[in-house]
């Protein structure tokens, strides 16, 4: 404890990113982004604890937001959760600004001024460039289409539900839980044990755990943890959860087989890579033989809807970037996440605005990581990938090399020079 203790002082942090400035090698950074991440969490960490207890007093479900409302088929009940949300969120409101300024302070202490210069140092790409090259490689071509399909969209469910309330009125996936009854009766668990088993994830080992939901019975929540790293997906019904569900199973497989791989070294990678690892994994459900192949009752509507939801994600990963590059505090973010995803700003959105830290392009970079690896698996091994055993082995090829190198630099391995933008524009349309 003393030697963790003696490493998180400001005086050795500041050391480390000046370290990780002078000589940016992964290793360097990557340790030193650890280190840095673990400063920010001690510098806010009374406001957490802060925002924690009154989230318990406001019965505030601690799957998040989407997760509440998605599990909730009825419109009128969802409208009415949001606005309880709403309420409760609004007395959080400062404490989450207090967070962002705390934390705003504690990177100027150990580094350049402020998150988003701190980021600059640590990660491989300049958060301000990258955001840049997003949005006009691949945001803006795809607004109208975004515009469009959601327009559309609107008016098919505003039919079929009868003047209740619009997916337009629902977050990012909650618009699926119409579609739960596509799913098999024997729901999302049997699925995610013999995927987990086939990518070496047994979830009877504490690495994957599954849930079953307060209203339906079988709805999933999962986490694994290998001597450190621990992620976590909410409770959430229908093809939103398996989506979700998925993306946790190739996290989970990527780090179960880096931990035994590399050991150590497999837990400091350039961020980008397990978001990447979430992404590809997820965007199995846009393939109509895989959702064949797990039984659900398929349709042109849910795959209209699913592919509208995929086409949202990397731009909610630009708005977050985009947000953070620009400073804005959450009340005044709802113009950039409202373009992002054609929808009222959700209070789980707006909270997420003050997450900002020295991993800020992570997400966006693993997004556009995950469209490449799709596009050599596909190439490689068709439609059909996900059950070839000789993909499975290329992929852990390409985990193996992580700790390695930095996303840009597998881009150029797998022959392409840089990480386009277009990749989005190309494989994202709604």
């Amino acid at each position: 404890m003393e030697r963790t203790d003696d490493r998180l002082r400001r005086g050795a942090v500041a050391d480390g990113i000046r370290g990780a400035a002078a000589n940016p090698s992964p290793a360097a950074r990557w340790l030193a982004r650890a280190a840095a991440t673990a400063w920010l969490d001690r510098v806010s960490a009374d406001i957490d604890l802060e925002i924690r207890e009154r989230s318990v007093r406001l019965e505030l479900p601690p799957e998040g937001f989407e997760a509440a409302v998605a599990d909730e088929p009825d419109p009128v009940e969802r409208a009415k959760i949001a606005s309880r949300w709403e309420r409760a969120e609004s007395d959080l409101h400062v404490a989450r600004e207090e967070r962002l300024r705390a934390r705003e302070a504690g990177a100027s202490e150990v580094g350049p001024d402020g998150l988003v210069a701190l980021s600059a140092v640590l990660e491989p790409s300049a958060p301000s460039e990258f955001a840049r090259d997003l949005e006009r490689g691949a945001i803006e071509p795809l607004d109208a289409a975004v515009r469009e399909a959601l327009r559309a969209r609107r008016a098919a469910a505003r039919v079929r539900l009868h003047g209740g309330a619009s997916p337009a009125d629902t977050p990012v996936f909650s618009a699926l839980a119409c579609h739960r009854h596509t799913l098999p009766a024997t729901g999302l668990a049997p699925l995610l044990r013999r995927w987990g088993a086939m990518w070496g994830v047994d979830p009877d080992s504490g690495r994957l755990a599954l849930a079953r939901s307060r209203r339906t019975g079988w709805s999933v929540a999962g986490w694994i943890r290998a001597r450190g790293p621990f992620l976590v997906t909410g409770c959430i019904d229908g093809p939103a959860g398996l989506a979700r569900a998925l993306g946790l199973l190739g996290a989970s497989a990527r780090l179960a087989f880096l931990d035994e791989a590399r050991g150590e070294a497999g837990h400091w990678t350039d961020p980008a890579f397990p978001h990447a690892a979430e992404t590809l994994f997820r965007r199995l459900m846009l393939e109509p033989s895989f959702r064949q192949r797990a039984g659900m009752h398929d349709g042109p509507d849910l795959g209209r809807a699913l592919r509208n939801e995929e086409a949202l994600a990397p731009r909610l990963a630009w708005a977050y970037l985009s947000l953070a590059v620009h400073r804005l505090r959450p009340s005044g973010a709802a113009e950039v996440l409202e373009r992002a995803t054609g929808r009222p700003v959700t209070p789980g959105q707006r909270a997420a605005v003050t997450e900002a830290g020295p991993s800020v392009t992570g997400l966006a970079r693993g997004y556009v990581l995950a469209l490449l690896y799709e596009e050599r698996l596909l190439t490689r091994f068709g439609r059909n990938w996900f059950f070839e055993r000789a993909a499975g082995r290329t992929l852990r090829e390409w985990w193996e090399a992580e700790p390695d190198v930095t996303a840009s630099e597998m881009a150029s391995e797998l022959g392409v020079d840089r990480m386009e933008a277009t990749l989005i524009l190309d494989r994202c349309r709604p």
